[in-house]
This record gives C-alpha cells, sequence and structure tokens, in this order.
C-alpha cells in the first residue's frame, strides 16, 4: 500500500478518533477505513498523544477563562457593594402622569453597604485560591507521634 500523504493521514486520523472514542476495535476501524490493524494503533497512539498535549495546553487556557470570569463576578459584587452604600436616585411617573424623580437615602437596615455583596466578593477569593491551588493544608498532630494533612476546608462555606 503506498505511504499516505500528510493531508490524508489527518483526514484518517478525524475518522479514526471519531470511531475509536465510540469503542470499536482497532481490528473493525482497519476494516472499515482499509489499513493495517498497526497502521491503525499508531495513529491512535498520536491521536493520544495530542488528546494529551491539547488537554495540558487547554487546562492553562481553561484556568485563565475562569479566573477573568471569578474577577469580573468579583468586581461587579464590589459595584453593588459600594452602590448599596450610596442613595438612590429613582424616577418614576406618578398617578397624574407627573415624573417625579426622588432621592433614596442609603438602607438604613445595612447602613454599612449589603453583607450579600461582601460574602459574594469572599466567595470569589476563595475560588481563586481554590483554582490556583493556593489552599494551606493544616498537619494534625495525634498523640505526638502520628501526623497527617488535612486538606484546608473553609467552615463557612460547605459547599
Amino acid at each position: 500500500m503506498a505511504r499516505r500523504k500528510k493531508f490524508e493521514r489527518e483526514r484518517d486520523l478525524v475518522r479514526i478518533s471519531d470511531l475509536y472514542v465510540r469503542g470499536v476495535t482497532q481490528a473493525a476501524i482497519a476494516e472499515e477505513i482499509g489499513y493495517t490493524q498497526q497502521t491503525v494503533s499508531n495513529d491512535i497512539k498520536e491521536i493520544q498523544r495530542r488528546w494529551l498535549s491539547h488537554t495540558t495546553r487547554n487546562l492553562d487556557e481553561a484556568k485563565a477563562e475562569e479566573l477573568a470570569k471569578i474577577d469580573r463576578l468579583e468586581l461587579e459584587y464590589w459595584e453593588r457593594y459600594a452602590a448599596s452604600r450610596d442613595n438612590r436616585v429613582e424616577t418614576f411617573t406618578d398617578g397624574k402622569g407627573i415624573k417625579r424623580t426622588v432621592v433614596i437615602p442609603r438602607n438604613k437596615r445595612h447602613p454599612f453597604g449589603n453583607k450579600d455583596d461582601l460574602e459574594g466578593v469572599r466567595k470569589c477569593i476563595l475560588n481563586r485560591i481554590a483554582l490556583l491551588g493556593l489552599e494551606a493544608a493544616k498537619v494534625l498532630d495525634i498523640d505526638g507521634d502520628i501526623k497527617i494533612l488535612v486538606e484546608y476546608v473553609d467552615k463557612n462555606n460547605s459547599n
């Protein structure tokens, strides 16, 4: 059999990958595409190598994307918190069709701002720490002899 050209191998890799992830055996794939089982085996090794390379590279990209989302969400929580500390101005139309503007003073129940927004900031920080793997481990000393590592668990956030 003639040696495949590069574009032919790439085309075959796509087809083999599709069959492989569906659980089709190498022998059946070889029969379907018209190559030897050894060629299919070599192609599957190349597919797996690419998957591993792609996954490793994409893990960093995925972390960066998630960090950007966390940063954006944290910014929104900070903006909402700042807004909850300020007076609000609302415009409405009364029953006679006249536009009126009123200034609503800072929330008297929460004069220092909405604590739910600060909780959102805290969760963003904890998520960022977890994503970056910055959790501190604690060492527990049991009976002076046995030491065990315990992963950091935020007692306030059991999610």
